[in-house]
């Protein structure tokens, strides 16, 4: 249905909502599946349309998780990398020891936005989150590039330096659920907020 309406024209936008509003009502009242199941039903079918148009390209299989591992180091604070990242068994002991109780003074990193990260952080947690070995034949620093020219990431300070430079992520929690289910990766074992 390809009705341009107006905001006065009542009739027509009700119209367009009209198919959803039908399947919600026959759902919440015949109680086909529960209240928790519709939201996440209802979630997925907004988030992956809203994902797929405002990203109309294909990212590579190491770009994702190049993604992936920035939006880690925007949203995590880097005490915490060891604790995350580590693929040692001593540090994983390490986080079962009783912590304190920080759930009053603890605010969500979403609200306070990406932070900086130097580059080289970002790097140390991609190669602790990709499963494979990476072939040789794999440009990092050429995806790296694209990601700063399609401005997923986002280049802080004027040093053109790899090594040296500083970005933050420039994409949200619903991009990156998207992208990590995408190639598999179970992202909420790696943020600081779902601990």
């Amino acid at each position: 249905m390809n009705v341009e309406s107006t905001r006065n024209d009542t009739v027509k936008l009700f119209k367009h909502i009209e198919i959803y509003f039908k399947q919600a009502l026959d759902k919440l009242y015949l109680r086909n599946i529960s209240s928790s199941e519709w939201k996440n039903k209802s979630l997925e079918e907004y988030i992956e349309p809203t994902v797929n148009s405002d990203i109309r390209f294909e990212l590579p299989y190491y770009t994702k998780f190049l993604i992936i591992a920035s939006y880690l180091a925007s949203y995590n604070p880097p005490r915490y990398d060891l604790r995350f990242f580590s693929k040692s068994s001593e540090n994983k002991r390490r986080k079962s020891r009783k912590q304190e109780d920080v759930s009053g003074s603890k605010k969500s990193q979403q609200l306070y936005g990406p932070k900086v990260f130097p580059m080289e952080r970002m790097l140390a947690i991609f190669y602790s989150i990709i499963e494979d070995p990476i072939e040789g034949t794999i440009d990092i620093n050429r995806q790296i590039a694209s990601l700063l020219t399609l401005k997923l990431l986002i280049r802080i300070g004027n040093t053109d330096v790899l090594n040296q430079m500083k970005c933050k992520c420039n994409v949200n929690y619903e991009f990156i659920q998207y992208l990590s289910k995408s190639v598999h990766f179970d992202i909420s074992k790696y943020l600081y907020e779902a601990v």
